[in-house]
């Protein structure tokens, strides 16, 4: 079986290109790591690894996802040389370290 890959997207007029369908990083280090099943920060790894592959290159994220440790983990992967937009949104009230640490 083929998979087709991921089409993308021009934002603006300054180049960037993002891919259609982007990859959810909330339940890497949030909402679903206490629920059976959860594979640990390793399959997490694993699945921005297969999301790339598949020509994915838009991760969302954000500092209050963890909270601060959403950012870290996601960073934490080897990309090939592609490049990866990132989704943040940031929180005032807990402020934006993670993101600076990155």
């Amino acid at each position: 079986m083929t998979i087709a890959a991921v089409p993308l997207r021009r934002l603006g007029s300054q180049g960037l290109v993002a891919s259609a369908q982007g990859l959810g990083c909330m339940g890497m280090t949030y909402s679903y790591t206490n629920t059976a099943g959860w594979g640990g920060d390793a399959e997490s790894i694993d699945t921005v690894h297969r999301a790339l592959e598949l020509g994915v290159n838009f991760l969302d994220t954000s500092d209050i996802y963890g909270p601060f440790t959403n950012e870290e983990l996601v960073g934490e992967f080897q990309p090939t040389p592609v490049t990866v937009v990132g989704g943040e949104r940031w929180c005032p009230s807990v402020g934006c370290a993670a993101s600076q640490r990155r």
